[in-house]
């Protein structure tokens, strides 16, 4: 029979008929907590008039129930954060377009877009138990954001060497900068690639990886209209690789992940 979680313990069946019901009656819990349940569609049995056998089938859209799958550590919850994360984004790309008050509200977005993407990325590590997945994942980002900072010191730098009359020390650090940016980008893509590879792996989803390739090309691309095609297309294989997430495996030391 079909229903509807009414409260903590309660569920209204489509036969007009309300049930009680325990936490070890639901099949798919998955830790989450009873009070984060209310709203939720079900599927169920009906045995001496409580509800057994519950399979969760749908989930409620209100504030305690997106609170729970933020904090919440179970494959749904995670696919959540996912979805969440890129929703925001790339919405708040769009917004940032939009002059003054889209500069703001598109930067809070895309914040928040990365907040929800790390408690993700750690759910995901959690649960697969992985050592490295996180680690890859920080080290792309820092990687990146010290190159670039240590780069615009240099280029700074160089460029006030200029106006003062030392060319030579301004070409040198010209190109120090030049050297960081490109090293510390490729050290940055390689780790990059690291998480991709493994988060595609313990997901057990190929899309994530696919995607990623598909983005690096569609970058090299870019001066042509072909390349952002090739963007967009990796964000709808990123997409579809988070929605189709149904399940996280754990690590071991025997695992051969493919690079494809």
């Amino acid at each position: 029979m079909k229903g509807k979680i009414l409260a903590v313990g309660l569920i209204s069946g489509e036969d007009g008929n309300r049930y009680t019901f325990e936490a070890s009656d639901v099949s798919n819990l998955e830790g989450r907590s009873m009070e984060h349940l209310t709203g939720c569609e079900v599927d169920f049995e009906v045995s001496e008039n409580m509800a057994k056998n519950i399979f969760i089938t749908g989930r409620s859209i209100n504030m305690a129930n997106i609170q729970g799958q933020l904090m919440a550590n179970d494959t749904q919850s995670i696919r959540f954060k996912f979805l969440l994360g890129i929703g925001l984004y790339f919405g708040g790309s769009f917004i940032s377009l939009i002059p003054f008050l889209g500069w703001v509200l598109g930067g809070v977005l895309l914040i928040a877009g990365f907040v929800v993407f790390v408690l993700a990325v750690l759910g995901t590590k959690r649960t697969s138990e992985s050592p490295t997945l996180f680690k890859n994942f920080i080290l792309s980002i820092a990687i990146a954001v010290v190159a670039l900072i240590l780069a615009m010191i240099f280029g700074g730098t160089a460029l006030l060497g200029g106006m003062a009359g030392y060319s030579s020390a301004g070409g040198f650090g010209l190109v120090v900068a030049v050297i960081l940016l490109i090293v510390g980008s490729i050290a940055a893509l390689v780790y990059n690639l690291l998480f991709f590879r493994e988060l595609a792996f313990v997901t057990e989803q190929k899309f994530l990886l696919w995607a990623f390739y598909a983005n690096i090309l569609g970058s090299i691309t870019a001066v042509i209209f072909i390349g952002w095609l090739v963007i967009v297309a990796a964000v709808v294989l990123w997409i579809i690789g988070f929605y189709q997430m149904k399940t996280i495996r754990k690590r071991t030391e025997t695992d051969v992940m493919p690079w494809f």
